[in-house]
């Protein structure tokens, strides 16, 4: 079977794509944009969280799963392939958070873009895969409100505890 896993930006007024780069493996709701940055969630076992540059196409960086540095990935028997990513939606510039979730260990992370990507928040241990995120709009708390859906048929509302950040 080939995969092919690459961003492709059309241009719809010529029916054409105008730009595009290899890399991301999107299966889903995982992809958000915000200035000149794209973020993406990958359906994969590696390098799952991205950002890049909408101009060049190239990767500025990798937001890692397990943290800025890994050291609770052994907590973990199988990877989180995701199928969900949105920037926060506070700051239309310079997004603060970035909320993913997926399969494999059926989890949902926050990461704080201030802190290096650490992780702030996190559901785990779920009865299947999260296939929908999204942070509430600007007025919610200042972005700290995360909406999850997943293959458990349960809808989940969490908000980021302020004395957390």
């Amino acid at each position: 079977m080939l995969l092919c896993s690459t961003v492709q930006v059309w241009d719809v007024r010529s029916g054409e794509a105008v730009r595009g780069w290899y890399g991301p493996h999107i299966c889903g709701d995982a992809l958000d944009m915000v200035g000149d940055a794209v973020l993406t969630g990958s359906w994969r076992s590696s390098e799952q969280l991205e950002v890049w540059d909408f101009g060049t196409g190239k990767r500025r960086e990798e937001v890692s799963w397990y943290g800025p540095n890994h050291s609770n990935r052994s907590l973990h028997s199988q990877p989180c392939m995701l199928y969900a990513a949105q920037f926060s939606k506070e700051n239309p510039h310079n997004p603060r958070f970035i909320v993913a979730g997926g399969s494999g260990y059926n989890e949902a992370k926050v990461f704080d873009r201030r802190k290096n990507n650490e992780v702030v928040g996190s559901v785990t241990g779920l009865r299947g895969g999260v296939f929908a995120v999204d942070f509430c709009p600007t007025g919610c708390a200042e972005g700290q409100t995360v909406a999850l859906g997943g293959g458990d048929a349960g809808i989940r509302i969490v908000d980021l505890l302020p004395s957390r950040m």
